[in-house]
């Protein structure tokens, strides 16, 4: 790939269990999309060199622009202009399982449709989608503020050593019962989320109402969770069903994360 005019528009690093280390690369190769490897390590993805990339494989847009369903709301371009728009993290693709990205945003794509028909305060706000030529090229949210873990852990502590600032002791119950009356909405709604964690919670101004966001690891409730994981430390690996206890399991986990005991035994530790 050496000489070869190239992009680089991310750079994540990947451990093995034998303890070796790569680099994936997703960039932009005389104008397509494509994922490589490399052996090296980088502090920041502009020090990325091309000549150390191998294994390159290109990315159709079928792979992550889905067609648009027969049923489907579009964006309008007024809402867009002022959305947070999701666009499918692409670091992330599988060559052995191509169809993945885009069947995850059109099943995003099916609760989102259900939550915008039945809006929820706690529950972020969905607008349509965004389209280009006939696929779906983002989801478009309202833009909120901060994330609950960037709010009270700014630091990005790990779980066993993160601490509630006193400013926020006194304020949790508020978020935890906003949380919950989300989760009830979805639930009644049919979906369980399957990935409630502190990044996947956010504020929309200065005001104590938290507001669940982050749709892509949502089942009906029953279904088996196929693909869909949540976040590492908030949910328990070995569970293959979509139940509404997942979340309420992940809730009580955020409580305790919250609150100011000395001592904590969480039941999903890193």
């Amino acid at each position: 790939m050496a000489g070869t005019p190239l992009d680089v528009l991310q750079a994540n690093e990947l451990f093995h269990d034998d303890g070796s280390i790569e680099t994936l690369v997703l960039c932009r190769d005389n104008g397509q999309l494509a994922l490589a490897r490399s052996k090296h390590r980088y502090f920041g993805h502009d020090k990325v060199l091309p000549a150390h990339l191998y294994t390159k494989t290109v990315i159709s847009q079928e792979c992550y622009r889905p067609l648009t369903p027969s049923t489907f709301t579009e964006a309008k371009p007024e809402a867009q202009g002022i959305s947070y728009i999701k666009t499918p993290d692409l670091i992330c693709f599988d060559v052995s399982k191509p169809d993945t990205i885009s069947n995850l945003i059109l099943g995003e794509l099916k609760v989102c449709e259900k939550i915008r028909l039945s809006p929820h305060v706690n529950v972020a706000e969905y607008f349509g989608c965004q389209v280009q030529d006939g696929r779906i090229t983002g989801l478009c949210f309202t833009k909120y503020r901060e994330s609950l873990a960037t709010r009270v852990n700014p630091g990005h502590l790990n779980k066993e050593a993160f601490k509630i600032p006193g400013a926020f002791i006194g304020r949790t119950d508020v978020w935890i019962k906003g949380i919950q009356a989300g989760l009830k909405h979805l639930h009644s709604l049919g979906f369980v989320h399957n990935d409630i964690s502190p990044s996947n919670i956010m504020f929309g101004s200065d005001d104590d109402s938290p507001i669940i966001i982050d749709f892509d690891s949502c089942c009906r409730i029953g279904e088996d969770k196929g693909e869909k994981k949540g976040t590492p430390g908030w949910y328990d690996p070995a569970v293959t069903r979509s139940m509404p206890e997942n979340d309420f399991l992940a809730l009580e986990e955020m409580a305790l994360w919250l609150s100011s005991a000395d001592t904590k035994t969480y039941q999903f530790p890193l």
